[in-house]
């Protein structure tokens, strides 16, 4: 906050700057300004960045003053808390009141960082992100306890991919998670009391928040995470292998379903790595699989890779119509899947890549969008005749028009092996891509080969 005088000289009314830059932010009694912002107390364990209104701590502090840390309600400007350590090099700070930070700005305020205080006292909304770690317990001179709290029941607390540890928290109008959830056993925040309770409602004040990382969304509400990824519908029908990203559909029936892959705190985690280099998710087909789409479109830089014996269905309604994948860089169907769209294939970045390698593909409507190119390897277009994808158009296209109806794609050449004793076991599909049972007779696509039955 900037302090201005007037001085009159003769007819002229003209403005000095006193103090340029002081900052109604005190730290263990300290006003902060221009001249002190880079080491505070001198002893190298608080810096105020005026540039972005970031506070940097390192170490273990005990104030001397009641308050270690005081926004004042004249802050211009958000501020950021910056904590520089963690785990057992956590920053921790201890005050003769009980709250080691009293925020009183009209703003937000933000946590980044490992902190450990006996409390934290805020007049308006509060939020931990970017895998935050705070642990707030204390008592104060009277011995009440202190924690992470607010007096007015108005402010609101965010908790994004962050974790709270053995906390007391009390006062706020309601506690949002992102990414996390209550890790205390059949414990909730109630609104109405503004506290946290146990089932029978009593107060429990040491509460654990944990967070967790998402891979993907199903039907824009169940998300594949680190906690559930071995079986996140409860079926078997989905997995997801973390460290290789790779999703396996076993029978997977979701006729109305949408899985979104990728999520923004994945991103966030790793972003040196996904904007680097091109991150591939997979799926492995097993069996028949039936959703809406994939889209696959969330975060830069991310391609997919479809394998496996099995089938993938993207269709909206038993006509086949609707259904399509999206995605960002590069999309490969290989292993001899077949994958039945009914909409159609879409890139987000205008350059995306479709391979097709010795497997199956059936567009119903020809609806391509924003390909930079298709590529087919030991494959061709089946039907219709003559169609070959056309640069200029960027589209299938039979002598120079583009098509706009179903699309076959199979590969070439594939011989027709001698019946075996076990040819009706495994799903099987007739030449255009369908699934066919036991009754069927023909020629069917068993294991990725053409059989008859």
């Amino acid at each position: 906050m900037k302090r201005l005088l007037f001085l009159f000289f003769g007819a002229a009314l003209s403005w000095v700057a006193l103090d340029a830059a002081i900052y109604d932010i005190y730290v263990d009694g300290v006003q902060v300004t221009d001249a002190n912002k880079s080491n505070i107390l001198g002893d190298g364990k608080v810096v105020f960045n005026s540039s972005d209104y970031s506070i940097q701590l390192t170490g273990q502090i005990t104030s001397k003053a009641d308050t270690f840390l005081i926004i004042g309600s004249q802050c211009e400007h958000p501020i950021y808390i910056w904590c520089n350590g963690n785990g057992t090099n956590a920053v921790k700070i201890t005050s003769p009141s009980g709250y080691s930070i009293s925020n009183h700005q009209k703003w937000i305020l933000s946590l980044i960082g490992a902190l450990v205080v006996d409390g934290i006292l805020t007049d308006n909304r509060i939020s931990f992100s970017n895998n935050a770690s705070l642990c707030a317990y204390g008592k104060d001179k009277d011995g009440n306890t202190t924690g992470l709290v607010t007096p007015n029941h108005k402010t609101t607390l965010t908790i994004d991919h962050s974790v709270v540890q053995q906390s007391y928290i009390a006062g706020f109008s309601r506690v949002g998670y992102t990414d996390c959830e209550c890790a205390t056993p059949n414990v909730s925040y109630n609104t109405k009391t503004f506290r946290y309770e146990d089932a029978d409602g009593n107060l429990v004040d040491k509460v654990d928040i944990r967070s967790f990382d998402t891979y993907a969304t199903i039907n824009y509400t169940t998300n594949v995470t680190s906690l559930n990824y071995t079986d996140p519908l409860g079926d078997g029908s989905l997995t997801f292998v973390p460290n290789t990203r790779t999703f396996t559909f076993n029978g997977l029936n979701l006729p109305e379903g949408n899985i979104t892959i990728g999520s923004m705190n994945e991103y966030q985690n790793n972003q040196t790595i996904f904007e680097t280099q091109i991150v591939t998710y997979r799926i492995n087909l097993l069996q028949d699989n039936y959703l809406q789409g994939i889209d696959a479109r969330m975060m830069p830089y991310i391609s997919l890779y479809l394998q496996g014996a099995g089938s993938l269905h993207l269709t909206t309604d038993q006509y086949n119509n609707g259904g399509d994948i999206d995605f960002y860089k590069n999309l490969t169907i290989a292993g001899g899947c077949h994958v039945y769209i009914g909409g159609g294939v879409y890139s987000t970045n205008d350059a995306g890549v479709l391979t097709i390698n010795k497997s199956y593909l059936t567009i119903m409507h020809g609806d391509w969008i924003d390909l930079d190119n298709v590529v087919l390897v030991g494959c061709q277009v089946i039907y219709p005749e003559g169609a070959v994808w056309d640069s200029s158009l960027k589209a299938f296209a039979v002598n120079g028009v583009e098509v706009t109806d179903r699309i076959e794609i199979a590969p070439i050449n594939t011989p027709i092996e001698e019946v075996k004793e076990d040819v009706l076991t495994g799903p099987a599909y007739d030449v255009l891509g369908r699934p066919v049972d036991a009754n069927y007779r023909g020629i069917v696509i068993r294991d990725g080969k053409k059989k008859v039955q």
